[in-house]
């Protein structure tokens, strides 16, 4: 990305420096501290990871109007960004199904179809209560259906001895192997398996609709950056097509709707849709803790 950066704006002139959350959390507020900021913009594994930042510290600041604006303009779901975050890449949540165990016929037709009996002991996904991302979709579905309807879902699933795991990637393995019919998790366990020439596993498309979720891993700018002006045309870049497309050169899926569809034509449906994980809850990543105890009260945790 740096390098298609620069040879997309010639004045410009950047460097990438790649660290951990936790890391960039550090430097950053310790940066602002000493009064000696460096970055002008960070990149992260999700809006979950810069949540503190924003709400415990001044070390990032919202993007201007004009960022807003053109994001609009692009295509981008205004609430599933916010004022603070601009577009990079994103890691769709979906229904994955083994086709030796069950075929696109038999599956229900939607998630609340998945209580029913004879998906006793066939089901299997991350604990949402890992806050690994699977609790992002279920807080979707939460304010989707409200509080009842939702609990009820949830209930109907420990009936069915549902399988939790601590791992999206141990799930979606229990469920290639034969071992569950149906499951939750990211989409990328799935393209994997079938780079590695896999084919037990499909999506439920149709199931999903109308709550496909994903996950945003977006950019924030620096607050009292060196170069304010070179953060925002960064962060400008990577929502275009050109940088979207850069992204999907890496076999990561892009923000940007039209060109994840152009970069996944064999695997995504045509003018399939997701929602942004977590678009319809207020404040949710500054109050994640209070979701990871209401996911382990309603019997998920492990």
């Amino acid at each position: 990305m740096m390098d298609a950066f620069g040879e997309a704006i010639s004045f410009a002139s950047a460097e990438y420096v790649q660290m951990g959350d936790s890391g960039i959390a550090s430097r950053l507020t310790s940066e602002l501290r000493s009064g000696n900021v460096t970055a002008d913009g960070t990149i992260s594994s999700g809006r979950g990871a810069l949540a503190s930042l924003q709400t415990q510290s001044d070390a990032i600041r919202p993007n201007p109007d004009y960022l807003l604006d053109f994001f609009e303009e692009l295509g981008y779901p205004e609430d599933g960004y916010g004022e603070y975050y601009y577009p990079f890449n994103v890691f769709p949540i979906v229904t994955y199904y083994n086709t030796d165990r069950i075929s696109a016929d038999e599956l229900p037709d939607s998630y609340l179809g998945m209580t029913e009996d004879r998906f006793d002991g066939e089901i299997v996904f991350e604990s949402p209560a890992i806050m690994g991302g699977m609790d992002a979709f279920w807080a979707t579905l939460h304010a989707e259906w409200g509080e009842d309807q939702f609990e009820e879902w949830a209930q109907g699933l420990l009936d069915n001895n549902v399988q939790l795991t601590d791992s999206g990637g141990t799930a979606y393995a229990e469920l290639a192997n034969g071992n569950n019919m149906i499951g939750f998790g990211l989409i990328d366990d799935l393209v994997r398996a079938r780079q590695d020439g896999e084919p037990s596993a499909d999506i439920a498309w149709d199931m999903m609709n109308p709550h496909a979720t994903e996950l945003v891993f977006p950019g924030v700018l620096v607050n009292e950056s060196p170069n304010p002006a070179m953060g925002e045309l960064f962060a400008a870049y990577c929502a275009t097509r050109e940088g979207q497309e850069v992204i999907a050169s890496w076999g990561a899926f892009p923000a940007l709707p039209e060109v994840k569809q152009e970069a996944f034509p064999d695997l995504l449906p045509d003018d399939f849709s997701f929602e942004t994980g977590v678009f319809n809850v207020d404040n949710y990543y500054q109050n994640t803790e209070e979701w990871r105890e209401y996911y382990v009260d309603l019997g998920y945790g492990l």
